[in-house]
């Protein structure tokens, strides 16, 4: 009993107000030694923070699925382009140069819908993509045609006008929809 009474004294002397570690203020709470010992200071969760990371994660994964959709494309594409023809290729409703824009659009509208600081590296790789696959395609059984290039560049900027059509409608608020103001913080 007597040592349970001792425990309680040194806890009792340890919540005592500390004057010697920080300057007395008269609106300043001061603070216990055990709360300056040992557990450090808690801050209020900030309203905007949660907010602001959900954000974030929502624009991380806009971005993870531009890449991925960009990466699966590309490969398909590289597939359809870089394997021998087929014979029943010649009964196919559009043209070549048709399937050439078609493609290189879609390569492109994922990065310029979800991803804009993307097309910085992705318009010119898909650039240099067009020309390395008509560059390759004539060691695989078919033939390289500038035209076939002008189709990929084509569909490039459709890609982007596109995308970027897309994204301005999709991601801005509408008429007459308010943004929701940002909670004020209380200030202590």
């Amino acid at each position: 009993m007597m040592a349970n009474h001792q425990a309680h004294a040194q806890t009792f002397q340890l919540l005592r107000p500390v004057s010697n570690l920080q300057a007395s203020s008269s609106s300043a709470p001061r603070m216990t030694a055990l709360a300056s010992a040992s557990t450090p200071r808690r801050q209020s969760p900030d309203p905007h923070s949660k907010h602001e990371h959900n954000q974030n994660m929502t624009a991380s994964k806009r971005h993870a699925l531009a890449l991925l959709s960009t990466i699966i494309l590309a490969s398909v594409i590289a597939y359809l382009t870089l394997t021998p023809p087929r014979l029943e290729a010649s009964y196919d409703l559009l043209s070549d140069k048709a399937y050439h824009v078609i493609a290189f659009a879609a390569l492109i509208f994922p990065g310029a819908l979800l991803y804009l600081r993307s097309l910085i590296w992705l318009i010119p790789a898909a650039l240099v993509f067009g020309a390395a696959i008509e560059l390759v395609q004539p060691l695989v059984g078919r033939s390289a045609e500038m035209a076939d290039f002008a189709a990929d560049i084509i569909g490039v900027a459709c890609g982007l006008i596109l995308g970027l059509t897309m994204r301005r409608w999709w991601f801005q608020p509408r008429r007459g929809h308010k943004p929701r103001a940002a909670p004020v913080k209380a200030s202590r």
